[in-house]
């Protein structure tokens, strides 16, 4: 039996590494990813179709820095990360030339001159969004499916708060990454831009009595770094109020709250 685990583990990690070869191969001399990898459409390539900008959406396109974390994770080895360092640092670069060069239409219509954290608020050119939520239902728990105008204006609508909080994960990451790697100069830039982008988040996505501005389930669990103890601050008290309703999970005994989910307490198993 363990022969047997060891086997599939170690197909796994060559499956999972070979993939994410493809991912790095299909990458574009922007940094962004293709929406799918192997890429048979070769995307990278025609740069001019509307779906090149598909792959580059946060939640889809941070698998470049999440998956070759895990895997270190997973296996310990750190050739994982040297040789996907490249590709991530291109990823973490395109999201933020994005964030900086790039509005999405609603904010520029609420807020025609910028305002001076919008430099780190990731919205653009496209994100998928939140797509494990639950959808809506009726009030006899049938499912709501969108109409095809609904379709399209959920896709095309801001999704700002979702994008700003991966870019802060990936980057957190990276400046993890950029340490075991022993790159110093890295590790600090990382970790600056990290910081400066959760408190663009903040300024921007985080109402002043603790919720989020969309008040979604999901947007309290992605809550980056330190907006996570201002979140969850009702469910520590033990308060029923308004915001109760919206996380339906509770607090596992002996964990903390931290950045984008609930944690073991004690150290990270990996420094």
């Amino acid at each position: 039996m363990r022969r047997l685990i060891k086997f599939q583990q170690i197909g796994l990690r060559r499956l999972t590494g070979a993939r994410l070869q493809a991912v790095r191969d299909d990458q574009a001399a922007n940094g962004a990813p293709a929406a799918f990898s192997p890429d048979s459409e070769r995307s990278k390539l025609h740069p001019e179709r509307p779906t090149s900008a598909l792959g580059g959406s946060a939640g889809w396109g941070d698998a470049l820095v999440e998956v070759p974390w895990q895997m270190y994770r997973a296996y310990g080895d750190v050739q994982i990360l040297q040789a996907s360092w490249e590709s991530m640092v291109k990823f973490a670069e395109y999201a933020l030339t994005c964030a900086h060069d790039l509005r999405h239409p609603s904010r520029i219509a609420r807020r025609p001159e910028p305002a001076s954290h919008e430099i780190y608020i990731w919205d653009a050119p496209f994100h998928f969004g939140e797509w494990l939520e639950p959808k809506r239902r009726r009030a006899d728990g049938t499912i709501i499916e969108p109409t095809m105008d609904e379709l399209m204006t959920t896709m095309s609508a801001d999704r700002g708060e979702v994008g700003t909080a991966y870019l802060y994960r990936s980057l957190f990451t990276l400046a993890r990454i950029a340490r075991i790697l022993h790159r110093r100069f890295d590790a600090d830039r990382y970790t600056m831009l990290a910081e400066q982008v959760r408190d663009a988040w903040n300024i921007e996505f985080l109402r002043q009595d603790g919720r989020t501005a969309e008040d979604s389930q999901a947007s309290y669990v992605r809550a980056p770094g330190r907006a996570a103890p201002r979140i969850a601050q009702p469910l520590q008290q033990g308060r029923r109020d308004p915001l109760s309703p919206r996380i339906h999970c509770r607090r596992p005994p002996g964990s903390r709250v931290r950045g984008l989910g609930l944690v073991p307490r004690g150290p990270d198993p990996v420094t």
